[in-house]
């Protein structure tokens, strides 16, 4: 009986752990298949893309077209104008200040405004003192009898200073400085220097070769436009090649007949130096021999008597004044009306500069004045920004800066609004650049129209500045290449995922890239429009 009840326990036992063995089976293939995708994700190379926030993404497809190789140089949005406003001869309390940073201010709109009741009893005032200051002085130089001594030692110097003058023109002219055989040697070698100028002018092979290329060129504008205007159901791209084109003709012919005109009127001056040259010679040819020298002679030696005797009366003059030294009341009267001239100046200068209104439109910088503050001339009060007009200050090294040209047509485009860009020229080159973190660099200036976009002043930009074209190439966004330890790669959409797939790029203008190895026309790539977020090692 015993041993009945065993075996049933036995076989009852060995049910429960089958049941249980079979469940915990089951629970294990169903966390198998929930795990195996996920599992796949994270190992699969294909589907890694480390650092890359996919917030926002936009599939577009390899094309085929034209593409310009460019330098990217990187900046910042300035603005084209700014000046540091302050008072440039008036000094004061300031009563007003109508502007704060980040105002916008139109011209003409009042931004400092000092006390002007108080500089006008300032300048009452010093007037008052520089009145009574020469009334003194008038009562002492009347007591003494000098104005009359000052104004004969005053007429005495320049009287001596002729004489000195027409005794050197005399000396001048016995040496053969000056005289009639003098000046003809001298006309008669500017006629041969213009005579020689106007042959090279005219006759000159540099200005026949500089005109000769100008044809050639605008020949060649003519000729390369000459197919696109007479396309009959011209392309989109037809039209613009034309339009181009046609510009590009029109300029080169306009600059080519402008370049006539200044030679023929380079032509016409130099024949006119020529003959007042040749007429300057027959007029002292002439007057050489009508005996000029000998009268030109006698008119020296007349200026320097009439000089000594001019001297002689002045001096005659001073001797019948009382000598005597100098009386130092009138010294000191003399100082201090100068002193009072210079106050009553700076008080008329302030009276009448006693606002600072906005040069132009723009927006109000730093601020550095507050009602109540004394001020002095030139003394930096506000920062004014231009609010209309503005340019990039474009970082280029010493190894790029040899490829930029003023003028030169570039693209930007701005970290702050990803996809858009703007055309633009290069500033002047700049002659000197400053050495930073063992380069040196050259900031360049850009011009541009935001157009729709609302740029603010410290933005960051970029600058492509085209080197090279090249035609019918496989392109991509630039956005949509990637890089990473494994190397350049891009998002290839196949069948509705974005799979990893390793490129070779070639150049790029900073908004498209060339793709030599990886891709093929039509497929599509994920352009990740939120800027990836990079290792630090990269």
């Amino acid at each position: 009986m015993a041993n009945d009840q065993y075996d049933i326990d036995e076989r009852r036992s060995r049910r429960v752990n089958a049941i249980v063995g079979g469940v915990a089976l089951l629970a294990l293939l169903l966390c198998a298949v929930w795990a195996y995708p996920r599992a796949k994700n994270l190992f699969s190379p294909k589907q890694q893309t480390p650092g890359l926030m996919v917030e926002q993404t936009n599939d577009v497809a390899v094309t085929r077209g034209p593409l310009a190789e460019a330098l990217l140089l990187s900046g910042t949005i300035e603005p084209l104008r700014t000046v540091r406003l302050s008072f440039q001869e008036a000094a004061g309390r300031v009563a007003m200040v109508y502007a704060t940073p980040g105002d916008v201010v139109q011209q003409g709109q009042l931004l400092v405004e000092l006390d002007a009741a108080a500089l006008q009893r300032d300048l009452a005032k010093v007037r008052g003192e520089l009145l009574s200051a020469r009334n003194d002085l008038d009562r002492l130089v009347e007591d003494r009898g000098l104005s009359k001594r000052i104004a004969l030692e005053e007429e005495l110097r320049k009287a001596r200073q002729t004489l000195d003058d027409a005794r050197s023109e005399l000396e001048r002219f016995k040496k053969g400085k000056g005289t009639p055989a003098d000046r003809l040697a001298t006309a008669r070698a500017e006629l041969e220097l213009a005579r020689d100028a106007l042959v090279e002018t005219r006759d000159g092979q540099a200005a026949r070769d500089a005109l000769e290329g100008q044809r050639i060129t605008a020949d060649l504008a003519e000729i390369e436009h000459g197919p696109y205007a007479w396309i009959t159901h011209p392309s989109e791209e037809d039209r613009d090649r034309e339009w181009l084109l046609r510009i590009v003709m029109l300029n080169t012919r306009e600059t080519y007949n402008q370049a006539l005109l200044r030679h023929d009127m380079d032509v016409r001056a130099a024949e006119q130096k020529v003959e007042q040259a040749r007429r300057d010679v027959d007029v002292l040819v002439k007057e050489i021999a009508a005996g000029s020298a000998a009268i030109e002679l006698e008119k020296h030696q007349a200026a320097v008597q009439q000089a000594q005797a001019r001297v002689q009366q002045l001096q005659d003059r001073l001797r019948a004044l009382e000598e005597g030294d100098v009386d130092p009341d009138v010294a000191k009267a003399q100082a201090q009306v100068v002193k009072l001239q210079r106050r009553a100046a700076d008080a008329e200068a302030s009276v009448k500069e006693a606002t600072i209104v906005a040069p132009f439109t723009g927006v109000i910088g730093e601020v550095t004045v507050a009602p109540g503050a004394t001020v002095a001339p030139g003394q930096s009060l506000l920062t004014l920004m231009s609010a209309e007009s503005l340019r990039v200050k474009a970082a280029a090294n010493e190894m790029d800066i040899g490829r930029l040209t003023e003028g030169q047509d570039v693209t930007l485009t701005f970290d702050a609004f990803p996809g858009e860009s703007v055309p633009g020229q290069l500033g002047e080159i700049p002659r000197y650049g400053t050495y930073q973190n063992g380069i040196t660099v050259f900031n360049v200036p850009v011009t541009f129209e935001p157009g729709d976009l609302q740029l603010r002043v410290g933005m960051s930009a970029n600058v492509a500045v085209p080197l090279d074209r090249k035609e019918n190439v496989l392109k991509v966004p630039t956005m949509a290449v990637q890089r990473d330890l494994e190397g350049t790669f891009v998002l290839v959409v196949e069948k509705g995922r974005a799979n990893r797939r390793a490129v070779k790029t070639g150049v790029s203008d900073g908004i498209e890239t060339e793709i030599v190895e990886g891709l093929a026309e039509g497929e599509l790539v994920r352009v990740v429009l939120q800027s990836p977020i990079r290792p630090r090692w990269q």
